[in-house]
């Protein structure tokens, strides 16, 4: 599934991004755990994710909101565009093939 990046955070350990799986609508608030810290990320990217839900989050963001949220563990994670993330397309075809006029 790809994610919509709000704002990364790192450490010895990983990188740890709050996402919206619906990035239209800030809705599907997800925190994903990517175990590799050199994994390069930045806000308002977008990432391809694998893995597996391990908890849920229950906290309080800056302006004192409920933040419920799923933690996933990444398997897999990649950077991707948005036409990728949010329309990808169905079917492709390289066309190898020139007009000139």
């Amino acid at each position: 599934m790809s994610f919509k990046v709000v704002e990364p955070e790192k450490d010895e350990n990983g990188v740890y991004l709050q996402v919206f799986a619906d990035p239209e609508n800030n809705e599907k608030n997800t925190i994903i755990g990517i175990t590799d810290p050199s994994f390069e990320v930045s806000t308002d990217d977008y990432v391809k994710v694998t893995g597996v839900i391990q908890d849920t989050f229950e906290g309080e963001n800056v302006f004192g909101g409920n933040v419920n949220a799923s933690v996933v563990l990444a398997d897999i994670a990649e950077v991707v565009d948005y036409v990728i993330a949010v329309s990808p397309a169905i079917e492709t075809i390289e066309v190898d093939d020139g007009r000139e006029q």
